[in-house]
């Protein structure tokens, strides 16, 4: 471990870094901007549900196929005709606004537009940043995104509503568009290293093989999941982790009205999350990790459960806001480390497959966990969904901490 900013030297991850922070800012623009013209175009909640429920479903209908293209072609090319296809979809917007408001088939379109380039967009950006830098620097690289995403979500609702104001729809797809233009242009400057199982020139060449169907990849990539028990460890901690750390999104607002404290210490308590997830960012950033380890990932999902479940003892809106200080520096220390341990562990030439599997069983159980939580909020209270919450996150990660393969890990010499 150790302070260090040398990895800003490397300037492809420079670059890639810049366009990572363009595309996020575009995404969180778009996000607050198109939700508040639903709001105010539409007035109408179903609308607003529908939009998100069609993204998200079509992102996981393509999310194992876009992994499976992602070990097939280059990853920056894949992310560069996303960007393209996000650019061309928000000049489309622009052109419509000026001449009429959106209707509900153009959002349905936008919508699953959108899932389908997130599908392609998510397991590439991941793949790429493996062929970034070296394993040393997996740690500190996913923290400088971080960085890049804490801030877009702090700017980006300002940003939006400034453009929206300012000049309506036309100039807040136009904007959006410009920041998608740009990300492409800076990932033109990316170089990423060959990947690791790559033929030298020197090498006779193999005889010509007919490439696999895409059935047979996926089910290469699915095998290496389940004879690979760290993996498993993984994926069956993190689906449940998700599970708890996810009833904050529901139960937050519920907890500030049964203290009594208003959308304002609703607020506060909010803003204790981005200023906890800040901090984190800039200590890892600071702070290198050469070597992250699975025990690290659990250990910081276990204090995040312990921190979800203090909040059931809760009733002050101050002590509110430095626990989820607390979950927001964890939560940061979670998305840092539990990517920097897979790019260690999945060889390249199977990630894209790998990973994608990875956030199809993770991200599925977000909106499950969330939909439970509105029901036993209706049944019970706040406080008790934070319990009970924090009781599934704090033993899932307990329970992993002790699992074979992650107790191994390191142990064996070339071991991951």
């Amino acid at each position: 471990m150790g302070v260090s900013l040398a990895i800003l030297q490397n300037r492809s991850y420079l670059f890639y870094w810049l366009a990572a922070w363009a595309s996020a800012l575009g995404d969180l623009v778009f996000t607050v901007g198109v939700s508040w013209m639903i709001t105010q175009t539409f007035h109408s909640g179903v609308i607003m549900g529908t939009f998100l429920l069609i993204m998200g479903a079509v992102r996981s209908a393509f999310m194992l196929f876009g992994g499976v293209l992602v070990d097939r072609m280059s990853p920056m090319r894949l992310m560069k005709v996303s960007l393209l296809a996000r650019a061309v979809m928000m000049g489309l917007l622009m052109i419509v606004s000026a001449n009429s408001s959106l209707s509900v088939w153009m959002l349905d379109v936008l919508a699953a537009v959108f899932g389908v380039v997130d599908a392609f967009f998510m397991p590439t950006a991941s793949a790429a940043r493996q062929r970034l830098v070296t394993e040393e620097y997996y740690t500190q690289s996913n923290s400088l995104l971080m960085v890049a995403g804490q801030v877009s979500v702090i700017v980006g609702p300002v940003v939006g509503s400034f453009l929206i104001g300012l000049g309506g729809g036309q100039l807040l797809y136009g904007t959006i568009a410009a920041m998608f233009v740009l990300s492409l242009g800076l990932l033109n400057l990316v170089r990423l290293r060959p990947p690791a199982d790559s033929k030298s020139e020197t090498e006779p060449p193999a005889a010509k093989k007919e490439p696999p169907s895409f059935t047979a990849d996926l089910r290469e990539g699915l095998q290496y999941v389940l004879r690979t028990p760290l993996l498993l460890v993984s994926i069956s901690s993190a689906m449940l982790v998700n599970a708890g750390i996810s009833v904050l999104t529901v139960a937050l607002p519920f907890l500030a009205a049964d203290m009594n404290a208003g959308v304002e210490g609703f607020g506060i308590m909010s803003s204790g999350i981005g200023i906890g997830g800040a901090i984190g960012a800039v200590v890892f950033t600071l702070w290198m990790i050469k070597r992250p380890t699975p025990q690290m990932n659990l250990t910081a999902c276990l204090l995040e459960g312990l921190a979800v479940l203090s909040l059931f003892w809760v009733h002050n809106v101050w002590v509110a806001a430095v626990v989820l200080a607390f979950t927001g520096v964890t939560t940061t220390a979670i998305n840092i480390l539990a990517p920097s341990v897979n790019q260690s562990i999945i060889p390249e030439e199977l990630f894209g497959r790998v990973i994608s599997v990875m956030m199809l069983a993770m991200g599925g159980m977000i909106p499950i966990s969330q939909a439970f939580s509105g029901f036993l909020i209706d049944q019970v209270n706040a406080h008790q969904v934070f319990l009970y919450g924090g009781l599934l996150e704090a033993c899932a990660a307990l329970l992993a901490l002790f699992a074979p393969s992650v107790r191994a890990y390191g142990k064996i010499s070339g071991s991951k």
